[in-house]
């Protein structure tokens, strides 16, 4: 098991591309994160920092093994390629479609009230976009990778936690929006 991986949620296939459940390289203590591993490097998706979900009545490492159990199951069933967010009731969800379905018609997980859906669902999406790209004749841009998981990571304004001041604005050609710290 590799030195930051608490369980892996995934079944061996011939892809590249692996959800799992580990620890945050960006956290200084054992923070669970959903991690991808991919032909272009190792990134922290989502970083469970709560101490409890109640919505869902789980602790972080049970809500970090079943997300990315889910983010590896919607990978295999090509179900990742778009990403929305959508309110429901008291909260917002950050879903999956295809285009026979509505725009929410399967839940990834659900964000804390005051979090922003559709600049973290923007996020996630373009780094999911630059992350699963077939095309080895462009260089990947690790950088802009980066930027767009900080936001997924920091997005919202009832932040109680560190953000990820790296870029104090976003990569050319990425238009410049302020955004503000999250939880997960």
């Amino acid at each position: 098991m590799a030195e930051n991986e608490i369980s892996s949620t995934s079944v061996a296939d011939d892809s590249s591309i692996t959800f799992y459940c580990g620890t945050s390289r960006e956290s200084q203590s054992a923070t669970p994160a959903t991690i991808i591993d991919s032909p272009l490097g190792t990134y922290t998706v989502v970083q469970w920092t709560k101490e409890f979900y109640p919505e869902t009545n789980e602790t972080p490492i049970e809500r970090c093994l079943s997300v990315s159990s889910v983010f590896q199951n919607y990978y295999k069933q090509d179900l990742l390629s778009d990403i929305s967010s959508e309110e429901f009731r008291d909260t917002t969800a950050i879903c999956t479609s295809d285009s026979s379905r509505a725009s929410c018609a399967r839940v990834i997980f659900l964000l804390d009230e005051g979090e922003n859906g559709q600049e973290i669902a923007e996020a996630l999406q373009g780094a999911l976009r630059i992350l699963f790209s077939s095309d080895t004749s462009v260089s990947p841009d690790r950088e802009l990778i980066a930027w767009y998981l900080e936001r997924v990571n920091g997005i919202g304004p009832n932040s109680t936690r560190r953000r990820f001041p790296i870029y104090r604005e976003a990569p050319e050609g990425i238009p410049q929006r302020r955004l503000s710290g999250g939880t997960r």
